[in-house]
């Protein structure tokens, strides 16, 4: 997929490493909102099926879950599911920002940090879509996504060793 500095061939490992960068957000984004979204919708026609008479739906909201039932627990573990699952993303998100700065500012440090995110995040769903072996391939995906966030890495590194990055900004090359 990708080596001598491309990507298929035709696209830069920076360009590809920025155009997998801005899915990302974008894609974490929707996924923010999707989850909020959702989670208010479960509540309040849960609370409206609960409580079909009332007109205000948002009053005394937590009333409909009866302490110590079986339906207020599993409410409660849905609504932590869903909280848990907005953090997560919501971290994605920021990983994502921090790549998207240190590759649009040559900062390979900041490249190097959703590296290891990356490969961290990577480890861990391999464990848990080892459950669901069908899934395996996402996993996959992200690995090959990650050699070309390494070689953006490595890219970056190299510019700065050879003096051809100052100040986080490439020197153009002169010929003399």
């Amino acid at each position: 997929m990708c080596y001598a500095g491309k990507c298929f061939y035709c696209i830069k490992v920076e360009t590809g490493s920025m155009i997998f960068a801005v899915i990302n957000m974008v894609i974490t984004s929707l996924l923010i909102i999707g989850i909020i979204i959702g989670t208010i919708i479960f509540n309040v026609t849960l609370y409206k099926a609960q409580h079909p008479t009332d007109v205000a739906i948002l009053d005394n909201v937590y009333q409909y879950m009866d302490k110590g039932s079986q339906n207020s627990r599993d409410v409660l573990i849905i609504n932590a599911i869903l909280g848990g699952s907005v953090f997560i993303i919501i971290l994605h998100f920021a990983f994502s920002a921090v790549l998207i700065n240190g590759l649009s500012k040559q900062k390979s440090e900041q490249v190097k940090i959703f590296f290891i995110y990356g490969v961290f995040i990577n480890v861990l769903s391999y464990g848990v879509f080892a459950i669901l072996p069908i899934l395996v391939i996402i996993p996959l995906i992200f690995t090959s996504i990650l050699v070309m966030i390494y070689m953006t890495y490595t890219k970056m590194e190299n510019m700065k060793a050879y003096g051809l990055v100052v100040n986080n900004y490439r020197v153009p090359l002169v010929a003399a």
